[in-house]
């Protein structure tokens, strides 16, 4: 979930359990607490300021911070510096606010799809129950709205934060429903292979279907509900606006019996993808991919470039996220590597 995401909806549980007394401080560290461990996108192991490094970004964000086990230690540092400022507020209830907020963001991203690492240090496993995408102008705009009700209607204003608080979590609740309902749908249209429903952008109706076939993921994306219909015609190539990603968002989308399935090779046994795979890069990124895929390219002086994929962060929105490209010579040796978004070769005619 976005960091903004998270800092509604830790005011919002924030505002449910607080009285008129105290409700500015709790409300306050409740919202930072929910917003405090998205700075390990900054603070990463072994530099400062490392949100450039995206092979640091897969390997660590939603590790450390992300944590049940240090959740209590970084609210109570939270706490002691709220107390500086909210001095007629005691300590207890400081901390008990940055813990629900810390908490709040560890369970509302543990319901997305990037994988949280809630058992950190102690353990680098990632946990996702793929319910929610990540940007959700429900889950946004429930606390938000719900906020403003209670700024306006003060003397209501905790009955107004839980009765938003009710909602958020049933609405939650529904995503979960909606993804129970898309796995029984990925069991009927891929029978016997091993399937998983991620949710998809701006609906709780859209969902990707994977099928694991071994050497091979087939997908299938599907609106959820409603009667089968003939979609209707993508938008023309060129634009770029918001408007044109809802567009193309509603022109990708098909019942389940209509959708058409798309199938990608992993290219595992490829000699070029084999020696790509020996980078430690590589095997990092491969640690953080759930539907890793290979694209193999031959080049004109007989060597290879490589482009691995996460199934999960491609869509009908746009280019993927998150790719992995590996520059080989005609040996086998790397000669260059890095995500597409900073991809540079320097002895090619052209620029990634």
């Amino acid at each position: 979930m976005d960091t903004l995401s998270h800092g509604l909806a830790g005011a919002l549980l924030g505002r449910a359990g607080s009285r008129a007394g105290r409700a500015a401080a709790v409300v306050a560290v409740a919202s930072v607490g929910a917003m405090f461990p998205d700075l390990d996108a900054f603070f990463l192991p072994g530099r400062w300021f490392s949100m450039g490094n995206t092979m640091d970004y897969l390997r660590y964000h939603r590790g450390a911070t992300h944590s049940f086990l240090t959740a209590p230690f970084f609210a109570l540092a939270i706490a002691l510096l709220a107390r500086l400022a909210a001095r007629r507020t005691p300590l207890p209830a400081l901390w008990a606010a940055a813990l629900a907020g810390i908490a709040s963001h560890i369970l509302f991203d543990w319901i997305t799809s990037y994988g949280t690492m809630f058992f950190s240090p102690l353990s680098w496993r990632r946990f996702a129950l793929d319910w929610v995408f990540i940007l959700d102008p429900y889950f946004t705009g429930i606390p938000l709205v719900t906020l403003v009700l209670a700024l306006a209607f003060r003397a209501r204003a905790q009955r107004i934060g839980i009765a938003g608080s009710i909602l958020l979590l049933a609405y939650v609740g529904l995503c979960a429903v909606m993804h129970a309902e898309a796995l029984a749908c990925a069991r009927r249209i891929f029978p016997g292979s091993r399937v998983s429903a991620l949710p998809q952008p701006f609906s709780p109706r859209r969902w990707a279907l994977f099928a694991d076939r071994g050497d091979a993921f087939d997908v299938a994306y599907v609106k959820i509900g409603g009667q089968p219909e003939a979609l209707p015609a993508p938008p023309s190539a060129g634009g770029r606006g918001f408007l044109q990603v809802l567009a193309t968002l509603r022109a990708s989308y098909a019942a389940p019996a209509a959708a058409p399935i798309e199938h990608f090779q992993t290219m595992e046994r490829d000699p070029a993808v084999a020696a790509a795979r020996r980078s430690p890069d590589v095997a990092a990124w491969r640690r953080f991919a759930r539907f890793p895929v290979a694209r193999v390219e031959t080049l004109g002086d007989g060597g290879s470039r490589v482009t691995f994929t996460d199934l999960r962060f491609r869509g009908p929105w746009g280019r993927p996220a998150f790719q992995y490209e590996v520059l080989l010579s005609a040996s086998g040796a790397e000669r260059a590597a890095g995500f597409v978004r900073l991809f540079v070769v320097q002895d090619e005619t052209h620029r990634r």
